[in-house]
């Protein structure tokens, strides 16, 4: 199992226009601290740092050897290119049931 380690995210400089900003990327989302290398912006980043070092990290679960695996659902005998043809056709049928719809004119093949 790996290791659960801690790394914190970088204290990162952002340009905008002409000013520089603190900011740290966390989860995709960027968090403004304060104008780059103030003690404002260093005091928010320890705080930012303490309270995510509090929360849990997520681990995902795994499965116990012991335990077997859950079996795969479906139609025995089905094929991958079966599965694909089937849904290329449903595709095509719904989207010519589309472009009729928007241009008015009635289907004829309906099954």
């Amino acid at each position: 199992m790996p290791k659960n380690t801690y790394k914190p995210p970088k204290y990162c400089k952002l340009k905008a226009g002409k000013k520089l900003y603190a900011v740290v990327y966390h989860h995709g989302k960027t968090i403004y601290l304060g104008a780059y290398g103030s003690p404002e912006s260093k005091i928010a980043y320890a705080r930012f740092i303490a309270e995510h070092k509090q929360q849990p990290e997520i681990t995902v679960p795994t499965i116990p050897k012991d335990e077997p695996e859950a079996p795969i659902k479906g139609e025995p005998g089905t094929t991958v290119n079966e599965l694909g043809i089937a849904f290329l056709d449903q595709a095509i049928c719904t989207r010519q049931t589309q472009k009729a719809k928007r241009t008015g004119i009635k289907r004829t093949d309906k099954e």
